[in-house]
């Protein structure tokens, strides 16, 4: 036969589990409530991006328009349809008509939002031709020819790394 004493140790033990099981199904609730009011998402209960944050492309995770890479699930951002991403190589070519139609000797630096320097660039060759007639162009139109190829084409890059704003 058991004691009082006994039978009332016994309960003790039997509701320890079930006071922390309920313990642990409040805390659910709660993290549950908390969740629901927040937007379900790591974005502070935002629903909409500011000015300058974006959408990830992968989990959309509300971001910082300026990542490249999420920090949330890791994947490379791809620029956006209004991006002021240049072609170097279509920028070099096209500067590269300038040696068969010097007042285009530009075209690269127009492609690049450089329409005062294009303009210049053409100028110059177009003066340049002229100079052949006294020799001295024969050096001057080459040297300015494939500077001008050479200075879109890396123009292009640094619009393209954020170091140039077009």
């Amino acid at each position: 036969m058991q004691s009082t004493a006994d039978v009332a140790e016994e309960t003790d033990e039997t509701a320890q589990p079930e006071e922390e099981a309920a313990q642990s199904d409040d805390e659910a609730a709660q993290s549950e409530d908390v969740t629901a009011q927040s937007g379900g998402s790591g974005n502070g209960g935002r629903d909409e991006p500011r000015p300058d944050e974006q959408y990830c492309s992968s989990c959309g995770e509300i971001i910082k328009a300026e990542a490249r890479i999420c920090p949330h699930c890791g994947v490379e951002q791809k620029k956006s349809a209004g991006s002021t991403e240049k072609d170097p190589g279509v920028a070099a070519l096209l500067s590269g008509i300038g040696f068969f139609v010097p007042i285009a000797a530009g075209a690269g630096q127009i492609y690049n939002g450089q329409v005062g320097k294009g303009i210049a660039f053409g100028l110059i060759q177009a003066v340049n031709v002229l100079l052949v007639f006294v020799l001295i162009g024969f050096v001057t139109f080459p040297l300015v020819a494939i500077y001008t190829i050479y200075d879109a084409y890396k123009t292009a890059e640094r619009i393209n790394e954020g170091e140039i704003q077009v």
